[in-house]
C-alpha cells in the first residue's frame, strides 16, 4: 500500500492511496495498481451548511496505460469549498515522481516524459459527498471526520491519462 496516513501531510479521518497487488518485487514492476479512499465519514447532519473552507494535502496518481515502470506520482492539493453554494474547486500541482531516488536512470528517463501538468477539479456537494467534471477531469469523494475536517476522493484526468486519489486537511 502506498499513501500518506497521518502526520504533517496525512489525514486523521480519511485513508487514501495506491494499492500495489501481485508485484514482481525482484524487478520492481507492479502487476496491478489500483486506488482507494475511505474513512470515518462526516455525518450528513454534521456537514457545514454555511461559510467556506480551504483544504491542503497530497494526491497520488498513476498512468493506467503504462505501469511498466510502476510510474506513480505525487502532487500538492489545494481545494476551496463553498458550503453555502455546495461546490468545490481545486487543483493538484507540482506533480513529481514518487520515491524518485529509488529509480534507475533509464526508469527516470522513461517516466519523466509522462510527468503531468496541473490537474483541476470541480464538483457539486450533496450531503457529505461530492461529484463533478470539468475540462475532461472527473472527480468524486467524501468529507470525513467531525465538521468535515478531512476531504478525500478520486479523479480521472483523461487529458493526461492520469487517475488517482487525494486527501486533504481543513486549514
Amino acid at each position: 500500500m502506498i499513501g500518506p496516513t497521518q502526520g504533517k501531510r496525512g489525514t486523521a479521518y480519511a485513508r487514501y492511496g495506491l494499492l500495489d497487488l501481485d508485484s514482481d518485487v525482484e524487478n520492481n514492476i507492479p502487476a496491478y495498481l489500483t486506488t482507494f479512499y475511505h474513512g470515518e465519514e462526516t455525518t450528513v447532519t454534521s456537514m457545514p451548511t454555511t461559510g467556506t473552507a480551504h483544504y491542503s494535502g497530497l494526491s497520488l496518481g498513476l498512468n493506467p496505460k503504462n505501469v511498466k515502470y510502476g510510474d506513480s506520482y505525487t502532487a500538492d492539493v489545494e481545494i476551496d469549498v463553498d458550503f453555502a453554494n455546495k461546490k468545490l474547486d481545486g487543483k493538484m500541482n507540482n506533480w513529481r515522481l514518487r520515491n524518485e531516488s529509488d529509480w534507475t536512470a533509464e526508469e527516470k528517463k522513461q517516466a519523466q516524459i509522462k510527468i503531468p501538468s496541473t490537474t483541476r477539479i470541480a464538483a457539486r456537494i450533496s450531503g457529505n459527498e461530492f461529484k463533478g467534471k470539468t475540462d475532461n477531469v472527473s472527480t468524486e469523494g467524501k468529507f470525513y471526520g467531525p465538521n468535515a475536517e478531512n476531504i478525500a476522493g478520486a479523479f480521472n484526468d483523461k487529458n493526461q491519462s492520469l487517475q488517482g486519489v487525494f486527501g486533504a486537511n481543513r486549514q
